[in-house]
């Protein structure tokens, strides 16, 4: 897990970001949650993304999956903000077809 904190109070956690790797097949699972003050300000997008950079760059990570409920529709636009596709499974995100690095 990784907090996520503002610059402006870098001692106050206002979300997380959490990424779970697979024991085999290259694959993990990204969710994260930001408080409600700190929402629709990009917070959650830029941790997730820098997390997704690590996973794909650092951990060889080859997909992450990320599950959101159907009525999340804050949940399902920061999936297409980050570049992952819908999949009966979740929605997906593949450094090779999904993710716009």
């Amino acid at each position: 897990h990784l907090a996520v904190a503002s610059t402006a109070a870098p001692a106050h956690a206002i979300g997380l970001v959490s990424l779970t790797r697979a024991r085999a097949g290259g694959v993990a699972r990204i969710g994260w949650h930001c408080a409600g003050a700190a929402q629709r300000r990009g917070y959650a997008t830029e941790a997730a993304r820098a997390v997704l950079e690590f996973a794909f760059t650092d951990l060889g990570v080859r997909r992450v999956v990320a599950d959101c409920f159907a009525d999340n529709a804050a949940g399902r636009r920061m999936c297409q903000r980050l570049g992952m596709s819908q999949d009966v499974a979740g929605w997906i995100g593949t450094r090779r077809i999904a993710l716009d690095w």
